[in-house]
């Protein structure tokens, strides 16, 4: 089925609106029913750098300030003209952050992940700092802006290996998932991205799965640089802790993992329904 016969009918909005929070709340609910949490919040990851300037309380806004900045300059190229989105983005962004909010408040009151007092400014809803709370804001703001700017400058192409790269990443996701569902963080995250590239792949067309892959891997590169800060890459310790038993245990430099899925299952969905808010 092609983008616009599904964003067209009922049927396919009932798809898109319904399924993925479903899918969601289904695993989550799932894992947490299943497994216990053995929470020991971890803040010694081994930094190979300490920057004094980032030792301070404004740490996680200063983050979210730099990585804003640009993509908001940009917003008014006369090219992408990415400002005239701002009501797509808002919309998707709010709809999927508000269950990734209630899920990033959940794990925390559960130990799965908590935030170091140190470095943030200390305002809080849902046991949240507002600079996280801010995150699902400012971080779709950013990666839809890069998907924009790729779509422009960039022609669609149609992989033949597309589908041999969804179906091994599916595979990937969902036995990585599995085997680790006693680790909340890694069973939920991997199960929900395994979910949301079925549903995408059977949903979409081929063309829509590349924009969204090459958005992806492009936005690790920055998200990988701004949650090593968050993670302890370059201070005493982390802004962000993770509960060591209810991850991966895999880290790139400082950074667990799940993260780089985190961002694929959230992005995904974010993408999809930008997509149809813009098309409307």
């Amino acid at each position: 089925m092609g983008l616009f016969d599904l964003y067209g009918s009922a049927k396919g909005r009932f798809y898109l609106f319904v399924l993925p929070p479903l899918m969601l709340s289904i695993i989550a609910g799932v894992v947490l029913y299943l497994f216990n949490v053995d929470a020991a919040l971890q803040t010694d990851v081994n930094p190979a750098f300490n920057w004094k300037f980032l030792e301070r309380k404004e740490h996680y806004a200063i983050l979210l300030g730099i990585s804003i900045f640009f993509p908001f300059v940009l917003s008014f190229d006369k090219n992408v003209h990415f400002w005239k989105k701002w009501g797509a983005l808002a919309m998707a962004a709010i709809i999927v952050g508000a269950f990734y909010i209630i899920w990033d408040s959940i794990f925390t009151k559960l130990g799965v992940w908590g935030f170091n007092a140190d470095y943030h400014t200390g305002a809080k809803w849902l046991s949240l700092p507002w600079e996280e709370i801010s995150f699902f804001i400012i971080i779709p703001y950013c990666c839809i802006f890069i998907y924009e700017c790729l779509n422009f400058y960039l022609k669609d192409v149609r992989l033949k290996i597309e589908p041999w790269f969804t179906g091994a990443l599916f595979i990937f996701l969902l036995l990585t998932g599995i085997f680790y569902a006693d680790h909340l963080y890694t069973g939920i995250t991997f199960l929900f991205g395994a979910a949301m590239t079925a549903f995408h792949a059977v949903l979409f067309d081929s063309i829509q799965r590349v924009r969204f892959y090459r958005t992806w891997l492009m936005c690790l590169v920055p998200f990988f640089l701004i949650n090593g800060s968050l993670t302890g890459g370059f201070t005493l310790e982390p802004v962000v802790l993770y509960s060591s038993t209810e991850f991966i245990g895999i880290r790139i430099y400082t950074v667990p993992l799940d993260d780089a899925i985190y961002l694929y299952g959230y992005l995904l969905w974010v993408i999809t329904l930008f997509d149809f808010f813009k098309n409307k």
